[in-house]
Formats: structure tokens, sequence, C-alpha cells
């Protein structure tokens, strides 16, 4: 993986893996967030290029990874210096933080997993650290979440994955020492694109 990716408002502001019917435990997963104006929007996200023979492909190979459909994939597509292709049609907040870096690199096509946060539609509370921590601890009476995989998705994200809910994670209520993460292809850790 690049270290050098785009610097987005990540956060650890979704509730994935509960299933439709919720039975499953969940964890926490990151994903670029512009709901929450207090989000920082200078999360170093990792990036890495694409094996396959088209940005369409690509997208394909994402979506099959991350389990999910073509709506939850999002793709630039840029020809001549410019957004030639988006899907789905991208908020301004997002194409200002992708674009110029992919010019920059000279890049054809940005794929990413286009979730978003889900926190307090999943729980009905707002979306703040103490309620984080509570989740976490097992205090909501509907939630349920996988600790030991929480752990491992928070405390594997890469090292410069800095966000403020990862912080307090690990210094207000849980003392999750930093793992090292993966190459990206075993797990799923990471604000990676």
């Amino acid at each position: 993986w690049f270290l050098d990716g785009p610097k987005l408002p990540i956060e650890f502001a979704r509730i994935s893996g509960l299933g439709s019917d919720r039975s499953n435990p969940g964890y926490l997963s990151l994903v670029i967030d512009f709901v929450h104006p207090w989000i920082r929007d200078d999360v170093q996200a990792l990036w890495n290029y694409s094996t396959s023979p088209s940005w369409e492909d690509a997208r394909q190979d994402l979506q099959r990874r991350e389990r999910t459909n073509a709506r939850d994939i999002g793709a630039i597509v840029l020809r001549g210096g410019r957004i030639a292709r988006e899907e789905p049609k991208l908020p301004q907040q997002l194409r200002d933080h992708l674009y110029p870096w992919a010019a920059e690199k000279g890049l054809s096509a940005v794929i990413w997993t286009n979730l978003c946060p889900n926190f307090e539609d999943v729980t009905n509370w707002s979306y703040t650290s103490d309620n984080v921590l509570k989740v976490l601890r097992a205090e909501h009476p509907t939630v349920r979440i996988d600790k030991e995989r929480a752990e491992q998705y928070v405390g594997g994200a890469p090292p410069q994955v800095r966000t403020v809910m990862r912080s307090s994670i690990e210094t207000l209520g849980l003392e999750w020492a930093p793992r090292p993460h993966s190459n990206g292809r075993e797990t799923q850790t990471g604000a990676r694109i």
C-alpha cells in the first residue's frame, strides 16, 4: 500500500456486519464522512494500483471483495486531466478531495468503497465518543458488537489513520494497542481506497 493517498474526512462512523436482521454482532468500520462537521478532513488514506484491465473490472473486483452492491462502490474516471465519469454522482466535497490528488498522481480512475456513516441510524443514538464507547462496552439495548473484531479493525488500522474516534477509543475507554496492518488482501482494516 502507498501511504500518500488523498486526505479525506474518514472516521469509524459505520457499524458493519450486523446482517439484515441484526442477528450478527457488528463492528466499527471506517467510512468517508461528510455528515459530521467535527470529523477531521485530513486523515491520510492509503491506496494501491489495481491489476484489473479496466476501471469497470476494478470496480467489480472491489465490489466482490467488499461483498456489497455496485452502488456502494464509487468511481471517478479521468481523461485528458478532467473527470470523464463518476459513479455515483459525487458530492462536491468528495470531488474536491479526490480529483486534484488523482490528477497529480496521473491516475486514470479512482475506485473506493462508498459506504455511508450509519451509527445514528443503527443505534438511534447521536454519534459521539461517549455513545461509541457505550456500544463497544455492550451497553446498547439491541446492538451487539464483536469486541475482538472491533479491536482488530480499530487497532489494526494503519498508524497514520488518526481519527477523532480512534483516539477516543484508545485513550478514553478501550486501550487497544496499535497492531501492524496487513497488506489489505487478508483483512479489511485501514482507510484504504
